[in-house]
């Protein structure tokens, strides 16, 4: 099993000095100063839209291969889809919980969004036009993720700045979200176990997953 992510604060010298230094989530006071709310307890929303400004929101003294060495998840869609898929199927739901809670989420969302499209799968979608807006709860400050995706003339474009009224909302828990990009999860099962929650044409909710070739890990 890897080690969980435990992210240094930005004041690392009790590292230097041999001491655990606090891991950045619980010590709210610093969160606080580094996101500039005064507001102690909330740490920094994330910018999923951009994937270097997610970077960006990583603390600095946290370097991008460590927490992809220490998270157990290292690789994204983008990179190697399959693999990436293995090693959501191996994760337990604490450790993909945390890891979308940690400041990863925005690069793991915001990589999820570009593939999309190429995993859509035009032939299934026949002559559908619709709007389908995926709400993904349980981010670290209480916000919610929500993925835009327009079928249109077919062809996906998928967008993290929603400007259309979607046709159906599916709402989910990050880790449900994660297992069913990924083929872990049965969208059917998921909906049936009121784990997903579907908001206006429902005839839609268990055509739209079929629309897209996820991995088979």
């Amino acid at each position: 099993m890897r080690p969980a992510l435990v992210l240094v604060p930005e004041e690392s010298s009790a590292v230097s000095a041999g001491r655990h230094a606090q891991p950045l989530i619980t010590d709210q006071r610093r969160a606080a100063r580094a996101n500039g709310t005064g507001e102690e307890g909330r740490l920094r929303p994330a910018v999923p839209w951009s994937r270097a400004s997610a970077w960006s929101a990583l603390p600095e003294t946290v370097t991008r291969q460590e927490i992809r060495r220490m998270s157990p998840v290292d690789t994204s869609p983008l990179q190697d889809r399959l693999e990436f898929a293995r090693q959501i199927k191996a994760a337990s739901n604490g450790e993909l919980l945390a890891l979308m809670q940690s400041p990863r989420r925005a690069v793991i969302v915001h990589d999820i969004v570009e593939d999309l499209p190429a995993v859509f799968r035009a032939d299934r979608a026949g002559g559908l036009e619709a709007v389908v807006h995926w709400k993904v709860t349980g981010r670290s400050d209480g916000g919610t993720d929500t993925l835009e995706l327009v079928i249109r003339q077919g062809t996906l474009t998928a967008s993290l700045e929603p400007t259309h009224t979607p046709r159906l909302t599916l709402t989910l828990g990050p880790v449900d979200f994660l297992r069913m990009v990924t083929g872990n999860a049965n969208p059917k099962i998921l909906f049936l176990r009121g784990r997903m929650k579907a908001r206006g044409d429902l005839g839609l909710t268990t055509r739209f997953p079929t629309l897209f070739d996820t991995p088979r890990p």
